[in-house]
């Protein structure tokens, strides 16, 4: 069973409770960007881009050696009309480089999500897609699985409930 590498809950109060959703993982293909006069808006997931964007305080809890961090500040800022991402210094061994993007894959345009940056000193990077949106008027789920290999090679999820964010790798 494949366990969380890290959990980041981004909180601005209390959160809600959360409930499960089964995801499948998507099939491999080639991506690439969006073209010129693409509207990105209509993607599978768009919505995450606005919803995650801003400044926010969070705590990290790993099942890793790593252990948590009490405090994390992190900025989500827009690149462009198609990205939004952040990088945090956590200490002189580890950092976290958190992306999410348009792509093209399999002729369609998906959210994709880049994690990388250093664990306990080693470089480490992952590019998984969506595989599962689900948003209603009070929470909001976006899952992504590596592209060939599918949850047992990587996945995340990023859960929205009432003033909170939790994102699981």
């Amino acid at each position: 069973m494949l366990q969380h590498y890290y959990t980041i809950v981004i909180k601005k109060s209390k959160p809600e409770q959360q409930t499960t959703v089964t995801a499948t993982p998507v099939t491999p293909s080639s991506t690439t960007t969006p073209t010129a006069g693409t509207d990105l808006s209509t993607t599978y997931g768009y919505n995450l881009l606005d919803k995650i964007k801003g400044i926010c305080a969070a705590t990290v809890t790993s099942t890793t050696p790593l252990g948590g961090f009490a405090e994390w500040i992190v900025d989500f800022r827009p690149n462009a009309e198609n990205q939004i991402s952040a990088k945090n210094e956590l200490d002189t061994l580890n950092n976290i480089f958190i992306s999410f993007f348009i792509v093209k894959h399999n002729n369609e345009y998906n959210l994709a999500f880049r994690n990388s940056g250093r664990f306990a000193g080693k470089q480490r990077v992952s590019y998984i897609l969506d595989d599962s949106v689900v948003e209603t008027s009070n929470r909001w789920y976006y899952s992504f699985a590596e592209v060939v290999k599918g949850k047992i090679r990587a996945y995340s999820e990023v859960i929205f409930c009432a003033d909170s964010v939790y994102l699981k790798s």
